[in-house]
C-alpha cells in the first residue's frame, strides 16, 4: 500500500528472508513452502532487472549539472576552507564539520558500507607505505568480501591528515584510535555519521544524498564522461574512474 500498490525491492527482499526461515527455522515440508516460494518467485520477478529505485534516479538527477558535479567533488575541501575561516564558532563545533569533510573526502573515492566508514580504525585500516597513504579493509571486514587497497590522492590524504592532527583530538572522549571516535571511547555510529553527512551535504549542496548513494552517483559521473563504458569492474574505485575517464 505504500508503494501505490505495486512490488518494491524491499517486499522482494523480505519476502526471501521469510522463505528462509520456513524452510530451515520452521523446516516446513515441500506443501508447506510452497506458498512462500511463490510469493518470493512473484515479487523478485516484477522487481528483476531494477537499477535503482524511482527516488534514488531523482536524487541523482542534480548531477545531469556537470556545476553541480564539480561542487559535489570539491565540497569537502570547501568545507575544509570554511572550517580554517571560522574563528568564532566553538572548537568541538568546527571539529565535527571537518570529520564530516573528512568521511566524504573518502567515501567520495571509495563508497565503502556505512558500517565500514564509521569504523576505519587509523592503525587497521589507514596505512602508511613509504610517504603514501592507503585505505585498508580485509575481505572479512566487507560486505560483498571484497578486499580493499586503495590510494589516497595527494590532495585527499592532504585533508585527512589536517583533520586528524588538528581536529580529532577535540573530538575524544577518552584515548582511541577511531578515525571518527564517538562517545565512551568507541567509534561514532554508523547511523549517526550517516545522518550527519547527510546534512551537510543538504547544507552546502541544497540536495538529498545519501551515503548508498555514493556509490551510484561515482557510477554516473563516470558514465556519464565515458558513455557505454559498463565492462569496467563492478566496485572499481570512484578514483580510479576518474583516472581512467
Amino acid at each position: 500500500d505504500r508503494n501505490g500498490g505495486k512490488p518494491s525491492p524491499q517486499l522482494g527482499y523480505m519476502a526471501s528472508f521469510l522463505k528462509t526461515v520456513a524452510k530451515y527455522w520452521l523446516k516446513l515440508d515441500e506443501e508447506e513452502l510452497q506458498p512462500f516460494d511463490k510469493g518470493s518467485r512473484r515479487l523478485n520477478q516484477s522487481n528483476r532487472g531494477r537499477r535503482l529505485t524511482p527516488k534514488n534516479r531523482a536524487r541523482l538527477r542534480p548531477f545531469d549539472d556537470p556545476q553541480m558535479v564539480q561542487q559535489f567533488l570539491e565540497l569537502p575541501f570547501r568545507i575544509r576552507e570554511d572550517v580554517e575561516k571560522d574563528k568564532k564558532s566553538p572548537i568541538k563545533r568546527r571539529a565535527l564539520l571537518a570529520q564530516r569533510a573528512a568521511a566524504i573526502a573518502i567515501l567520495q573515492i571509495m563508497p565503502v558500507r556505512r558500517r565500514n566508514i564509521s569504523s576505519t580504525d587509523m592503525e587497521q585500516n589507514l596505512i602508511t607505505r613509504g610517504k603514501r597513504l592507503y585505505l585498508v579493509f580485509e575481505g572479512d571486514e566487507t560486505k560483498n568480501e571484497e578486499p580493499v587497497d586503495l590510494e589516497f590522492p595527494p590532495d585527499r590524504k592532504d585533508l585527512i591528515a589536517w583533520y586528524v592532527r588538528e581536529y580529532r583530538p577535540h573530538l575524544l572522549s577518552e584515548p582511541n584510535t577511531a578515525l571518527f571516535p564517538g562517545e565512551g571511547g568507541k567509534p561514532k555510529g554508523s547511523a549517526t555519521l550517516a545522518a550527519q553527512v547527510k546534512k551537510v551535504i543538504k547544507d552546502y549542496l541544497g540536495i538529498d544524498f545519501n551515503l548508498h548513494l555514493f556509490r551510484h552517483a561515482g557510477t554516473k559521473i563516470y558514465l556519464d564522461i565515458r558513455p557505454g563504458n559498463y565492462e569496467v569492474k563492478l566496485g572499481t574505485p570512484f578514483a580510479k574512474l576518474l583516472e581512467m575517464a
